[in-house]
């Protein structure tokens, strides 16, 4: 079974993973299917380097039962996975590619940002915004280097953000709870009401998500929503009756939506109108 699929900025691969989120797999523009890595959890949370050449995501390794996570970027061109932070039992923040292009990731409450040119980690914000779950919160670093910490809804625990592409939004659920939408500067708090996975179009617009019901062991119905950004126009872009689709995220161009489809285990796109 397929899930979890992202476009490449330049429209051209699709990137997923398993069931279990184990590997990660690239499809070109021919169908073809080529598995670029085998790592445990890699699948989980992965983004698209800005230029193409690669995906940063966060593997596990075990050690019986016991599990450490890292950091570490995938190229396409064949060369070897490089592992970019250190592996650690104690949980590690997903990494992610700032709105500059650089690659980061958290280690031990610091920062660090890789380096393409010494090929290296450096202790430091990346260029561009960058924004990541740290400690239950919503961190953000700004074009001034600048990290701050948003709470936005008190005492709450937020899971799965998701920056705009140009820095000025993030999307994010609360266990438990809903989803929202906050201004990069901890402002302009928007719920969404009940919905999951967050994803951004290109032109920072519209969030796509998913609505999914279960009876506490399963999906019993899913479908993908779109919303723009300021909180209006919620659509409901499929209605499937026999499919249960997840995992949405937009094209490259804006103009379909990517799903998993847990019934069948397969990769499927749909127009990102809405359904008729």
């Amino acid at each position: 079974m397929f899930i979890n699929p992202k476009v490449s900025p330049d429209g051209k691969l699709l990137a997923f993973t398993q069931e279990g989120y184990r590997g990660l797999f690239i499809m070109n523009d021919k169908n073809e299917i080529t598995k670029i890595t085998d790592d445990p959890a890699a699948g989980f949370g992965f983004s698209w380097l800005h230029d193409n050449s690669g995906i940063v995501a966060r593997p596990a390794k075990y050690d019986g039962m016991k599990r450490s996570n890292g950091a570490a970027i995938y190229y396409l061109n064949g060369n070897a996975p490089v592992e970019i932070s250190e592996f650690s039992t104690k949980t590690t923040t997903l990494p992610g590619v700032s709105t500059g292009g650089e690659v980061f990731f958290l280690q031990n409450g610091v920062v660090h940002a890789y380096s393409n040119t010494s090929r290296s980690s450096e202790e430091r914000s990346p260029a561009g915004v960058a924004a990541f779950i740290e400690n239950d919160k919503i961190s953000v670093t700004t074009t001034a280097g600048e990290k701050r910490v948003i709470e936005p809804v008190k005492g709450e625990r937020c899971i799965n953000a998701a920056l705009s592409p140009d820095g000025n939004k993030v999307v994010f659920e609360v266990m438990g709870g809903d989803l929202y939408i906050i201004n990069s500067d901890g402002t302009g708090l928007i719920d969404l009401g009940t919905g999951y996975r967050g994803a951004w179009s290109p032109d920072s617009k519209k969030v796509t998500y998913m609505l999914t019901t279960d009876d506490g062991h399963q999906l019993t119905s899913s479908q993908i929503y779109t919303v723009n950004a300021d909180g209006t126009n919620k659509t409901k872009i499929t209605n499937f009756s026999h499919f249960l689709p997840i995992d949405p995220s937009f094209s490259a161009d804006g103009k379909f939506i990517y799903f998993a489809n847990i019934t069948d285990g397969s990769i499927m796109k749909i127009s990102a109108e809405a359904a008729k």
